[in-house]
Parts: C-alpha cells; sequence; structure tokens
C-alpha cells in the first residue's frame, strides 16, 4: 500500500466528514448504542481522552457539535452565548465509554459527536513516514495540508522551515533549521 492510499485508507476509517464513516456512525448511534470500530479507531480514541485528562479537558474530541455550531468556513459572525450554551452539554469526553475488550465506543448523550481532526492527521502523517521509510527513503517531507514532518536531511544540510506572514502571506516571519525526524506544526485564524 502506497503512502497516498494509506492517507486515503485512514482518512476514511476517521473522518467525522464521510457521511459512512464509523466516526460518522458513532454520533449517529449518540445516546442509543455503541458502535463496533477497528483497533486503530480504539487506539486513537483511547490516546485522545488520555490527552484529554492530562490537559484537564483542553483537548477534547467531542467538541464536534461545538464546532459544527461554529462554521468557521461559512459564518461571517461568532455564534450567539445562548447557542453556545444549548451545545457545551454536549462537550465532555468523560461522556465518550470506550470498551477495549468488545472494541466499541459509545457516546452518552443524543446530539455528541466526535472530531479526530486534532490527532488523527498526525497519525496519519505516522503511517506514511512508515511507508516511505519501508520503501527505503530516509531523506524527505511529508507535506499534510500546511502540517510538516521532515526526515533525514537535504544534501547532507539540515531542512530549513519557514512560518508565514499571517497578514501578508508572501512574508516569512521566521525560518529556522530543522533537526533530523521532526514535526512542525502551527495554527492559526487566517488559513485552513
Amino acid at each position: 500500500m502506497t503512502r497516498d492510499a494509506e492517507v486515503e485508507r485512514l482518512e476514511k476509517l476517521m473522518s467525522e466528514w464521510i457521511p459512512d464513516s464509523p466516526i460518522a456512525l458513532i454520533a449517529r448511534c449518540a445516546g442509543e448504542r455503541p458502535v463496533a470500530v477497528t483497533d486503530e479507531i480504539i487506539e486513537i480514541v483511547e490516546k485522545s481522552l488520555a490527552i484529554s485528562e492530562w490537559t484537564s479537558g483542553e483537548f477534547d474530541i467531542s467538541f464536534k457539535p461545538l464546532g459544527r455550531l461554529w462554521d468557521v468556513m461559512n459564518r461571517k459572525e461568532p455564534p450567539e452565548d445562548y447557542q453556545i450554551k444549548e451545545i457545551l452539554g454536549l462537550v465532555n469526553y468523560k461522556n465518550i465509554l470506550l470498551d477495549k475488550i468488545n472494541n466499541t465506543i459509545y457516546l452518552k448523550k443524543p446530539g455528541m459527536a466526535i472530531g479526530l481532526g486534532g490527532i488523527a492527521k498526525g497519525y496519519a502523517v505516522s503511517r506514511a513516514e512508515g511507508k516511505i521509510t519501508e520503501a527505503g527513503i530516509s531523506d524527505f517531507i511529508i507535506n499534510a495540508g500546511g502540517d510538516l514532518y521532515f526526515s533525514g536531511n537535504r544534501n547532507g544540510e539540515p531542512w530549513t522551515c519557514g512560518i508565514q506572514d499571517p497578514d501578508n502571506n508572501v512574508n516569512v516571519l521566521l525560518k529556522f533549521k530543522i533537526k533530523s525526524d521532526c514535526a512542525v506544526v502551527t495554527s492559526g485564524n487566517y488559513e485552513r
């Protein structure tokens, strides 16, 4: 399986945007029944829940209903406070029940949903890196929509990475040398 096929497979498995994905099914069955999932999904959700615990809920894959309300791609104004309060009760990682014996995930409340965007892309990049390394390539960059993974070097020299100016995308704010086997991820409100 090529790295592109692997990334496509993982997207079909873990995207909440694909209607027949297991993640979409988990949302449709929220408050009704557990959904059987693959070992990979169990692994990603288990890691997500551990990060949620470690961050006291600052990282929370159950954010999805609130994310839909925000709809940053289409909405010009933020949602009203009352809209946020109505949805906020659906956001709580502690309401995600993971059953590793039966490989199921259950969301306690109807209307809950999970979004793996904060972790699945990193997992997909890791899997792609494995496929490239298996092919015998050691010097490469993986670009996952602006999130970058660097391996090896460029002709014996460290890779160089630049951070784009959010106010003027022609300018670079910062350039730096990259150690091998390193990821660079940025976040901002100016580009998806």
